[in-house]
């Protein structure tokens, strides 16, 4: 995952190692390559023929338009979750140039950051695809962290628009009233706004260049107002992945169209054989992890389907079951807490039998 986001500083490490060796710097740098390409870094998917995130997303809606791209489980009145509730990648799409398009709306110029601060949903991805199509920097955000570093977040990476879910909307609105938002002048949430979030808009100055939005005004904000997709050039800066430590300063790795491209061909390079449009990948590692991110990006272009556990990780075994996935990114916690429930069930149906033999009356 770190040789992924580190892709754009691949590129040059050869020539980084040249320099430290003539400096007198130390020892050169070692460059570790796939051994798929040991001699430079993919710069365009050749199957394909793209260079950027939004022309592989052509490419897949051009080839998969009507199948499964997303899904999710709705709540039922019970407490419970439904059966998965599919939209399909000319869905997708749509929704992605409505997105884009309400954000341009909205005063977010191309160039600007928008920062991503939710669960792995359907709007997380529309958001993310939004923002390649637009020419936009889509900056996902540890949505694990607290009220402080978010703010260093935030600081760091200059993002002007922030779309976020319920719970982190009030946290931000108090940074922005007291100063501490850096720059960020449009907060869209993912839920449908509430009486406490528009209690807190109007506490800000009158001065506050804020604007608070929900994502259903946005989508169809975009809808009655859509603009021609406007994607950057290969060369342009596509995201910036943040490894958070709370020991430490926030470290944002700049990945440009091209380095995001090479991270998918190079995964695709290890997977040809194994994702396909037939394949189900079950997302519930934070999409602000580069790996689960980079994986997301291989489903869209191979045509498989991709969906979200409903936000409880202890609950990971029922959307297991519901899914049936075929493919599966996980932590160590997880995959422990799988490897538990199986040795629970396994020493269960290795027990002896023990027949009852008390009388019945």
């Amino acid at each position: 995952a770190d040789a992924d986001a580190d892709a754009d500083a691949d590129a040059d490490a050869d020539a980084d190692a040249d320099g430290a060796a003539g400096r007198g710097g130390g020892a050169p740098t070692l460059t570790c390559r796939s051994p798929l390409a040991p001699h430079e870094l993919v710069s365009e998917d050749e199957q394909l023929g793209v260079s950027t995130v939004f022309e592989a997303l052509l490419s897949s809606v051009r080839r998969f338009g009507p199948r499964p791209c997303v899904g999710v489980r709705k709540p039922l009145p019970d407490g419970g979750h439904g059966a998965y509730e599919w939209s399909s990648y000319d869905e997708v799409y749509n929704r992605v140039l409505s997105v884009g398009s309400a954000l341009l709306r909205l005063g977010v110029a191309r160039g600007e950051g928008v920062g991503i601060l939710c669960d792995n949903c359907p709007e997380w991805v529309v958001v993310d695809q939004a923002c390649h199509a637009y020419g936009l920097v889509s900056v996902p955000l540890w949505f694990t962290v607290g009220t402080e570093q978010m703010e260093q977040l935030l600081r760091d990476s200059g993002v002007v628009a922030v779309v976020c879910g319920e719970r982190w909307t009030g946290a931000l609105l108090r940074l922005v009233r007291d100063g501490r938002g850096a720059g960020v002048r449009l907060l869209v949430q993912r839920e449908p706004l509430r009486y406490d979030e528009i209690i807190l808009k109007s506490e800000l100055p009158t001065t506050s260049p804020l604007k608070l939005r929900d994502f259903e005004f946005v989508e169809r904000m975009g809808d009655c107002q859509r603009l021609p997709p406007c994607p950057s050039p290969a060369s342009a800066l596509a995201t910036i992945m943040y490894r958070w430590r709370l020991d430490a300063e926030p470290i944002g790795c700049r990945i440009s169209q091209a380095s995001l491209v090479a991270s998918l061909c190079g995964l695709r390079m290890c997977m040809a054989e194994v994702a396909d449009e037939r394949d189900v990948h079950l997302s519930y590692v934070p999409l602000a992890h580069v790996f689960e991110r980079s994986m997301q990006l291989v489903c869209l272009v191979s045509g498989a389907a991709v969906g979200f556990y409903h936000g409880v990780q202890n609950d990971l075994l029922d959307d297991l079951r519901e899914l049936k996935p075929t493919l599966l990114v996980g932590l160590p916690g997880a995959f422990r807490l799988l490897y538990r429930k199986y040795d629970a069930m396994h020493r269960q149906w290795s027990a002896p039998y023990t027949p009852n033999l008390t009388p019945q009356p």
